[in-house]
C-alpha cells in the first residue's frame, strides 16, 4: 500500500521548515507594515512655549508726525539659548480683548522692528508700534501717565498683546500695564 506508507522523515522536515519560514515571513511583513504605518502618521504639534520668553510692560510713547502709539516692553529670555526672529515670516501679533475674551488680529497695521534678538539669560527692550495717533499738543508735551490714561479711556477693551512665533512654537504674552 503506497498511500498508507509513512511519510519519509526528510519530507516532513521540509514541510515543517517551509511552514515556519512562511510564518516568519508573514510576521516580518506585518511588523514592517505596522512600523511604516506608525512612523508615517502625522505628528501632533508641540505645545506653545509660554515660559521661554516673557514680557513686562515698560511704558507708552509716541513717534512720528502723527504721534503714533508705541507700547514698550522688556523681553526676558529665561533659556540658555539666544532667541531670534529674523523677519515677520511665521509671526502673528494679536491684541487681547477683554470683553470678548478673545484675540484679535491687527492684520499688517502693527509694526515690530526686525530682526528681534534676545541673548540667552538677557533682557531687551521691545516696541510694538500701532498706527493710532495720539492727540499730542506740542505746546504742552504729554507724560507717560497722560498716554496711559488715554489708552485706558480710548482702548479700554485692549488688555495686552500676544505674539505667536510659529517657527519656534513660542508664545509671548504682553500684559496690560497702563
Amino acid at each position: 500500500m503506497v498511500g498508507s506508507a509513512p511519510m519519509h522523515s526528510w519530507k516532513k522536515i521540509v514541510l515543517i521548515s517551509a511552514a515556519v519560514g512562511a510564518g516568519f515571513a508573514i510576521m516580518g511583513t506585518l511588523i514592517v507594515g505596522v512600523f511604516l504605518w506608525y512612523s508615517s502618521r502625522p505628528k501632533a504639534p508641540t505645545p506653545w512655549d509660554t515660559n521661554k520668553i516673557t514680557a513686562t510692560f515698560d511704558y507708552i510713547d509716541t513717534e512720528g508726525e502723527k504721534h503714533n502709539l508705541v507700547f514698550y516692553y522688556v523681553l526676558d529670555n529665561h533659556t540658555d539659548f539666544d532667541y531670534r526672529i529674523p523677519d515677520d515670516t511665521g509671526i502673528s501679533l494679536t491684541g487681547k480683548l477683554e470683553q470678548q475674551k478673545a484675540l484679535s488680529s491687527f492684520g499688517k497695521y502693527e509694526e515690530i522692528d526686525y530682526p528681534v534678538f534676545v541673548p540667552a539669560r538677557q533682557r531687551v527692550r521691545f516696541g510694538i508700534r500701532i498706527p493710532y495717533p495720539y492727540p499730542e499738543n506740542p505746546a504742552s508735551p504729554s507724560t507717560k501717565a497722560d498716554r496711559a490714561a488715554y489708552i485706558r479711556d480710548k482702548m479700554s477693551n485692549l488688555t495686552g498683546f500676544v505674539l505667536f512665533d510659529q517657527m519656534n512654537r513660542t508664545r509671548i504674552d504682553f500684559p496690560k500695564g497702563w
